[in-house]
């Protein structure tokens, strides 16, 4: 709930047609790579297994960079998600500070 409220303050920051799209599974994956500026349709990588993920992880932190820094922060973090065991959690903070902290 809290990366669906998260995404859906940002998406609506960035101007995205449709930020709804954060609350579905899958569907908020590809707006947030068309957030990135990659087209929506990676996210069929998801279907090929270990390295059609792998590539798929490295589009989403891309993308998030990307955002990261249209908004005025820094894109390094979007590479706390890959941190052993608490990169989740930062990613959790990051994106709090990037959807509802104004600058």
């Amino acid at each position: 709930v809290y990366m669906a409220l998260a995404w859906k303050a940002i998406a609506k920051r960035r101007g995205h047609g449709k930020p709804w799209l954060a609350w579905i599974p899958v569907a908020n994956i590809a707006m947030w790579l068309q957030l990135g500026g990659f087209h929506w349709a990676w996210i069929f990588l998801i279907l090929i297994p270990i390295l059609g993920w792998i590539a798929l992880l490295v589009l989403f932190i891309i993308s998030s960079w990307k955002v990261f820094e249209r908004l005025r922060y820094p894109g390094w973090f979007s590479l706390s998600i890959v941190i052993p065991q608490v990169g989740f959690i930062l990613y959790l903070v990051a994106i709090g500070f990037v959807a509802w902290k104004r600058k």
